[in-house]
């Protein structure tokens, strides 16, 4: 992404496709969680988050996203999507980190519940026994991730991200994960296959408008599985045309649109899959 004088640029992370939608005033960079399998690959976009976030705080003054999230799943070790890489987070921002590098380590985080990772829940279970174990009859972290834990950390807010990230002072526009669709395994010749949702709601005061959406594929997925990329919105209709994935796996969508001030809207990245799906691996 290049960056002007006039156009602040943030980036927020969740699971999955990379969106980059872009503004007369802005550009805000997130990622929603879709198809848990492609969470592990997402780490070279996790990576530019901090520095993005220097950058938005040099020119405006603001600070670094923050939010909260409230765990609802339970989850133990091997499982995957879900709220694991929203645990990981968490982890981390409370000083138990799933690793000091690589995967799970802060900015890093994956949807795998692994080995470290239930060694970060159980340490911090054991430093939070009075509120986490005692009620349950434990007397020591178990690294299972049930309603006692989920119970506390919701308790202390979350951590200091999370599944809603809010743009600082300067945009005042709000980019978060709506309802993801369902896991399912894609058919050949299939149209627009839901692979993630967002929402983008404007706080601003004034109008904005949206003038594109990019989205990058992450994981093992053959590019050319995939025949087109598409851009819903929150009624099911196609916003532009189709686009194929480039060779940096990207491909922009959407046409512009406008934001009403106070407004909400729900936006959908489909693909169109190839009629010889068979052909391609991921």
């Amino acid at each position: 992404m290049t960056q002007t004088l006039t156009t602040n640029k943030v980036a927020a992370a969740a699971i999955g496709l990379a969106m980059v939608f872009t503004s007369f005033g802005f550009a805000s960079t997130a990622s929603a969680q879709s198809v848990d399998d492609l969470a592990a690959q997402i780490a070279s976009l996790l990576a530019t988050i901090t520095s993005l976030q220097a950058q938005l705080a040099g020119m405006t003054g603001g600070g670094a996203m923050t939010g909260s999230y409230n765990f609802t799943l339970n989850h133990e070790m091997g499982d995957e999507g879900g709220e694991v890489m929203d645990m990981q987070k968490f982890m981390n921002a409370q000083g138990f980190a799933v690793s000091a590098t690589g995967a799970g380590s802060p900015g890093n985080e994956t949807s795998y519940f692994g080995s470290r990772t239930k060694q970060a829940v159980v340490a911090w279970q054991n430093a939070n026994a009075a509120a986490v174990l005692t009620p349950v009859g434990l007397t020591s972290g178990t690294g299972y991730w049930g309603p006692s834990s989920r119970a506390h950390a919701n308790s202390m807010g979350g951590g200091t991200t999370g599944g809603t990230t809010t743009v600082p002072t300067g945009t005042g526009v709000t980019v978060s994960a709506a309802a993801q669709p369902a896991n399912g395994i894609s058919v050949e010749g299939a149209a627009r296959v839901p692979y993630t949702k967002f929402v983008l709601t404007n706080n601003s005061g004034v109008a904005q408008t949206i003038s594109s959406v990019t989205v990058e594929r992450g994981g093992l997925l053959n590019n050319l599985a995939i025949a087109g990329v598409v851009l819903l919105d929150q009624n099911g209709m196609q916003l532009g045309n189709a686009r194929v994935l480039n060779s940096v796996n990207q491909a922009t969508v959407g046409t512009p649109m406008t934001l009403n001030a106070g407004a909400s809207m729900t936006f959908t990245v489909a693909a169109n899959m190839n009629a010889s799906l068979d052909l391609y691996a991921g």
